[in-house]
């Protein structure tokens, strides 16, 4: 079809009266071909350029991609990138809570994260309904599902498609659930429950918090970690100036603060053992755990 069009051009060119003079040593073919021979040419440069343009253009956008900052989720948002696309997904930060999962449609599949920050050994995350899932070893979005590192079946988790699905983890670590659905409802409910072991105190969901100080009391056999607002011990306990041993605990109560938790730490000589101590957690709203299962 180029061609063609270059041939048009040059019939038209050589539609004016030449000068004789150039036609007796110049032929009329002789003008015909090397014009066309400069217009294909002068095609085949400018194709090349646009070319260049165009690939530099893809790489820039894929170099952007990587350059993509942490995000807090807070917008219920989490972005996926991978496979030659980039897209939102629903975003959820497991608690010990039962959540719903929130999923946003890209055509006619439906996309969600469920964030699972500071899993220990044996923690239990169940979704309510039978979900097509992969796991990644990252602690927050974007999550590239070209780059990031999968989680391993067997080694890092198990899974049971049974009933729901539910994801027993085997190494302590922070995870990333990337579910898709088919013809999902955005607006149906699945929910999110973790169980088993505890979640990790730092993965409260209350970013650049840590423990800022500890209270002993040795003569009640318990130490407090307080986290959050809260940056003066309660009467009767005394400021340490190290995190609370972690040996020989009985359990730990979790109580919720303003920001974050306050986690007394049980010894096992407590006066009263395991049923004082959960008395006394139960009086400050907290939830008692048997065992260390929090730093």
């Amino acid at each position: 079809m180029i061609l063609r069009l270059i041939d048009i051009l040059v019939q038209k060119i050589f539609s004016k009266n030449l000068d004789f003079s150039l036609n007796l040593f110049f032929p009329f073919q002789f003008y015909k071909s090397f014009l066309s021979f400069f217009f294909i040419i002068l095609i085949s440069i400018s194709s090349y350029s646009f070319c260049s343009e165009t690939k530099d253009n893809s790489t820039t956008t894929n170099s952007l991609f990587s350059l993509l900052p942490k995000e807090t989720g807070s917008n219920g948002k989490c972005t996926v990138s991978g496979l030659g696309s980039q897209f939102s997904a629903g975003f959820i930060s497991a608690t010990v809570a039962s959540q719903n999962v929130p999923f946003l449609a890209v055509g006619s599949t439906s996309y969600a994260v469920v964030q699972v920050k500071g899993a220990n050994v044996n923690t239990i995350l169940t979704l309510s309904k039978t979900l097509n899932i992969s796991i990644y070893n990252s602690s927050s979005c974007p999550l590239n599902i070209d780059r990031d590192t999968l989680a391993l079946g067997g080694v890092d988790y198990i899974l049971d498609s049974s009933a729901g699905t539910k994801i027993t983890f085997f190494k302590k670590g922070n995870y990333l659930v990337y579910i898709y659905s088919i013809n999902h409802n955005e607006a149906s409910s699945i929910s999110t429950i973790i169980s088993g072991t505890e979640l990790s105190v730092d993965d409260t969901g209350v970013s650049g918090l840590t423990f800022n100080n500890s209270c002993n009391n040795p003569t009640a056999n318990y130490c407090t970690d307080l986290y959050g607002t809260q940056f003066t011990c309660l009467s009767g306990e005394t400021i340490a100036s190290t995190n609370c041993p972690t040996t020989n605990i009985l359990g730990v109560c979790r109580q919720p603060k303003s920001l974050g938790y306050r986690f007394t730490l049980y010894n096992n000589s407590f006066s009263g053992g395991s049923t004082a101590a959960q008395v006394a957690c139960a009086a400050v709203s907290g939830t008692y755990s048997i065992g260390y299962t929090a730093p």
